[in-house]
C-alpha cells in the first residue's frame, strides 16, 4: 500500500492496526460569466462587493433565475465521470445561518441531484465511485484582521458543483491522486478554470478509521476547504495519525468538521458536524423542477470533448510524446485542439519536434504560442514553415524558441530573416568535412578515444565546432561525418 512519504513512517504504523476509509466533496467553481441564479458576473479580480445584486443579497422580492450555462457545465462532468445524468433533478433550500450566506440558506440539490452515479479510476487501478453531482451557490468570504471581519459577497451564487464519491479512498496519497485526476478532468474539458489558489476547486475529505479485517465503519471527521494538494495530503495523514491515537488511547472519535492550519501542520477542530436534518432540507419554492429534454441532453453528450485518457494516448502512441509532454500539452482541450491544428499541416517537421518548440517556451508562453496559432492562419503557415526549416537542419531549434517573435514581426519568411541575419547552419559537406578534419588533427588523443568507443566525446567535439562556427554549424551533419570518418578502415 502506497502512502504519504512525508509521514509514511507514522502511517506504515498506523496500517498495520487500522484502515482508513475516506471520501471526498469537491467543490469546482463552473466556468461561467454570470452567477447561477443572478446577472452579477463572475471575476475573481473584482474589488469586495463589486459584483453584487438583490438576488445575490437577499433582498425581499428579488427571485432567481437559472443560468443554463451551468446546467450544461455540470452535466458535461457528469459524462466525463460515465455518471447518470438525470432529465429531472430539483434544487432545495439547504438552511443554516452564516455571515457570508446573506439569504440564510444556500440554494443547492439534495435528493434529486443532476447527476447520479459514476466512477473514476486511478492510476494505481483504485475505483472511486461517485455517488452524485450536484449544482449549487457558493456563498461569500469572510474576511478577518486587524481586529474585525468583513465580508466580501463577490463570491455569493456563484455556480458550483459539488462531486461527492463513495468512500473508497484508503490512503492519503490516493486522495491527492484523486483530486488531482478529477482536476485534470474539469479543466480540460472546459469545466471549471481550477484555479486553487482563488478557491476555485476545493475539496473537503470525510476520514475515518477502522479496525483491520472490520466491515464496520469508523466515526468520521470532516476536513473542509482544502484547496492545494500538497496541504490535502498533509492534512488527511495528519487526521489519520490524530485518530489512531484517539483510538489507541481509548477514546473516541467525535463526529466534527476540522480544518487544517499549514502554519501549524496541524488540524483543529470547528464545529460538530451537522446531519441532514439540522440543515432542514426542502425543494426550492422559487424554482420548478429541472426537467432536460432529450434534445438537450444529446446535445450536452455531443458537446463534451473526447475523453482526455484517448487523447493522452494517442499523443503518446502517434505523435511519439512521453508522458510529461502528454501531461503538459493536454492541459485544456483548447490547447490540443490548437496543437493538432498545427502539427496537421507539417511538412518536413514532426509532430514531437513541434512540441518540443512549444514546451521550451514554458507551459504558460507555449499555451500563448497555440492560443494565436488557432485564431492567426498567417502565424499558423509562418511556424510550420518554421519548424520545417529546423527539421531540414537550415536552423537549430533553439535560434526559432528564442527569436521566433523577433523574426515573425519581420514580416519576412523565417527562412528569409535567417539569411538576413546570418543564422543559417552550415550543413555544406565540403565545409563540414573540413571542420573535421581541422578538429582531428589539433585533438588526436581525444579522437583515438573517440574511435575507441568513448561516445561522451562526441559532444565536445560538437562542442568546438559550434564556438568555431559561431554556432552555425549543424550537430547532426557534424557528428554523422565524424563518425564516418573514425569508423575502422
Amino acid at each position: 500500500m502506497r502512502v504519504s512519504s512525508v509521514f509514511a513512517r507514522e502511517l506504515e504504523q498506523v496500517f498495520q492496526k487500522y484502515e482508513a476509509v475516506i471520501g471526498m466533496e469537491i467543490h469546482c467553481q463552473l466556468r461561467t460569466k454570470a452567477k447561477l441564479f443572478a446577472p452579477s458576473a463572475v471575476d475573481s479580480g473584482a474589488e469586495p462587493n463589486e459584483n453584487i445584486d438583490p438576488v445575490t443579497l437577499g433582498l425581499p422580492g428579488a427571485l432567481p433565475v437559472l443560468n443554463r450555462r451551468c446546467v450544461e457545465l455540470a452535466a458535461r462532468m457528469g459524462f466525463c465521470l460515465g455518471s447518470q445524468v438525470n432529465p429531472l433533478s430539483v434544487f432545495a433550500r439547504k438552511n443554516y445561518f452564516y455571515p457570508d450566506l446573506p439569504k440564510g440558506y444556500q440554494i443547492t440539490q439534495y435528493d434529486k441531484p443532476i447527476c447520479s452515479g459514476g466512477e473514476l479510476v486511478l492510476e494505481s487501478g483504485r475505483v472511486v465511485r461517485i455517488d452524485r453531482i450536484q449544482i449549487e451557490e457558493d456563498a461569500g468570504k469572510s474576511v478577518h484582521g486587524g481586529g474585525r471581519s468583513a465580508i466580501d459577497f463577490n463570491r455569493a451564487g456563484v455556480g458550483l458543483i459539488e462531486i461527492v464519491t463513495h468512500p473508497d479512498l484508503r490512503t492519503p496519497a490516493e486522495v491527492q491522486g484523486f483530486v488531482r485526476e478529477l482536476h485534470r478532468l474539469a479543466v480540460y474539458n472546459r469545466v471549471s478554470e481550477g484555479d486553487m489558489e482563488r478557491g476555485q476547486f476545493r475539496a473537503d475529505a470525510n476520514v475515518s478509521l477502522r479496525p483491520r479485517g472490520s466491515a464496520e465503519l469508523g466515526t468520521r471527521t470532516e476536513l473542509k476547504n482544502l484547496n492545494s494538494f500538497r496541504f490535502l495530503e498533509r492534512a488527511v495523514s495528519l487526521e489519520i495519525i490524530r485518530q489512531a491515537d484517539v483510538l489507541d488511547s481509548g477514546e473516541e472519535v467525535t463526529l466534527e468538521t476540522r480544518g487544517y492550519d499549514s502554519k501549524r501542520d496541524l488540524t483543529y477542530s470547528q464545529r460538530s458536524k451537522e446531519t441532514a436534518t439540522d440543515y432542514r432540507y426542502f425543494p426550492d419554492p422559487d424554482l420548478p423542477p429541472l426537467l432536460l429534454s432529450e434534445e438537450e441532453l444529446q446535445k450536452y453528450q455531443t458537446d463534451t470533448p473526447a475523453p482526455l485518457a484517448r487523447v493522452w494516448g494517442k499523443l503518446k502512441e502517434e505523435h511519439q510524446l512521453n508522458s510529461q509532454e502528454c501531461d503538459q500539452l493536454t492541459t485544456t482541450h483548447d490547447m490540443v485542439e490548437a496543437y493538432l491544428l498545427l502539427v496537421e499541416g507539417l511538412k518536413k517537421a514532426t509532430a514531437k519536434q513541434a512540441a518540443n518548440y512549444l514546451l521550451s517556451q514554458g507551459q504558460e508562453k507555449g499555451f500563448e504560442v497555440l492560443q494565436r496559432v488557432s485564431a492567426q492562419e498567417e502565424l499558423r503557415l509562418w511556424l510550420v514553415s518554421a519548424l520545417d526549416c529546423v527539421a531540414e537542419g537550415v536552423v537549430r531549434m533553439k535560434v526559432l524558441a528564442e527569436r521566433a517573435e523577433e523574426a515573425f514581426g519581420s514580416g519576412k519568411s523565417f527562412l528569409d530573416w535567417l539569411e538576413e541575419k546570418g543564422l543559417t547552419q552550415q550543413s555544406d559537406e565540403a565545409g563540414l568535412e573540413q571542420m573535421v578534419n581541422d578538429l582531428l588533427a589539433e585533438f588526436p588523443d581525444q579522437a583515438a578515444s573517440l574511435a575507441a568507443g568513448q561516445s561522451k566525446l562526441t559532444s565536445f567535439f560538437v562542442g568546438q565546432a559550434m564556438k568555431r562556427s559561431k554556432g552555425r554549424i549543424n550537430p547532426q551533419a557534424l557528428t554523422q561525418l565524424l563518425l564516418e570518418k573514425l569508423k575502422p578502415s
